[in-house]
């Protein structure tokens, strides 16, 4: 049994220009897939109902990444992991006499 590709249904070609991502559909899903590169290189995921706005969606991405606007995560935002190394810090430091943390070998 071969497995033969299905050519886009509506999509002017298969192939988009270099650095614009490529969507697909996830019929199991029922939703359209979508991945680009951000600009630090990440790779970045979106999904949609309809061929259309998935569409939509990546060219508004692609747009904002190209204007700079698109990149890293702020660092104010509270992640899991920056939460965890605050509480663990303070836990250390209520519980770790300051000069047990100031001798060698302690960080």
């Amino acid at each position: 049994m071969t497995a033969t590709k299905k050519a886009p249904k509506n999509r002017a070609s298969a192939k988009r220009i270099n650095n614009t991502g490529g969507y697909w559909e996830a019929p199991k899903e029922n939703r359209w897939r979508a991945q680009f590169y951000d600009s630090t290189g990440k790779l970045r995921h979106l999904s949609a109902r309809s061929e259309q706005e998935i569409s939509d969606r990546l060219c508004m991405a692609i747009r904002e990444r190209d204007k700079g606007m698109l990149g890293p995560a702020p660092q104010g935002i509270p992640t899991p992991g920056r939460e965890l190394f605050s509480y663990s810090s303070h836990v250390v430091s209520v519980f770790v006499g300051e000069q047990t943390l100031s001798q060698p070998g302690h960080q």
